[in-house]
């Protein structure tokens, strides 16, 4: 008996399983424990499919950039899903996280990039699993992902940058390009600027918005939560 319906007021009763009466008298142990201390939650049969779809619903909607939004949605649908999918939320563990990053290495041959981005959005969505009380633990975190070497970014030389703005000299985007070489800004940040983002009298630039292809189409974002922004000011 683990509490009374709140409805009806009638007790509620639930069975308890086992292959032996060890193994029953130990999970009732910790259930009454569990039971005496406010703790217990009874056990939700849902699979990893429905708990992605209720996480990004529910925890992503209002909380990350469209644009992430996005790219967790593509990987959640073509990586992690065909993978563990029908699982029951609580019986995944580690080498069922292996598993999908294994199968999108060595089956789909994507990047470890891809795959540890894939990994951080699983990790987040069972932390938010664990603190709903639905999963004891993260099974992320019994998983090895695959190791990332950055690409070290080989700025121009000074010797380099005539011969760049003399090639994109007759280009239509020719000062797009040229900004974005001496401003450090990327393609999005740029695109995304208006004139009441500059300060031409103290030679500031306030990187605020960005403009992203979201489902085919381009829309003006935020550049960061809580409406944080880059500001890009002149040497001193």
């Amino acid at each position: 008996m683990i509490g009374n319906d709140p409805g009806t007021g009638k007790m509620i009763r639930r069975s308890i399983y086992g292959k032996t009466q060890r193994e029953v008298r130990q999970k009732m142990t910790a259930i009454i424990g569990d039971l005496d201390e406010g703790t217990y939650h009874e056990p939700q049969k849902i699979t990893v499919k429905v708990w992605f779809d209720t996480w990004m619903n529910t925890f992503c909607k209002n909380t990350v950039q469209p644009l992430s939004y996005e790219k967790y949605d593509r990987s959640i649908k073509n990586h992690i899903i065909p993978c563990i999918g029908a699982l029951e939320l609580k019986d995944v563990r580690g080498f069922h996280i292996q598993k999908v990053y294994n199968t999108m290495i060595d089956e789909k041959k994507l990047s470890p990039k891809t795959v540890k981005d894939a990994g951080g959005i699983m990790h987040k969505a069972f932390a938010i699993a664990v603190k709903q009380k639905l999963i004891q633990s993260n099974p992320c975190d019994d998983a090895e992902t695959p190791k990332v070497i950055k690409r070290k970014i080989k700025p121009l030389l000074d010797n380099e940058i005539p011969l760049f703005l003399a090639a994109i000299e007759d280009k239509p985007m020719r000062n797009a390009f040229a900004a974005c070489m001496f401003l450090g800004t990327r393609e999005g940040e740029l695109l995304g600027l208006s004139w009441k983002h500059i300060d031409f009298k103290k030679g500031i630039i306030s990187i605020e918005q960005q403009l992203q292809k979201i489902d085919g189409e381009y829309v003006i974002t935020p550049y960061a939560k809580e409406g944080k922004t880059r500001v890009i000011k002149p040497p001193t």
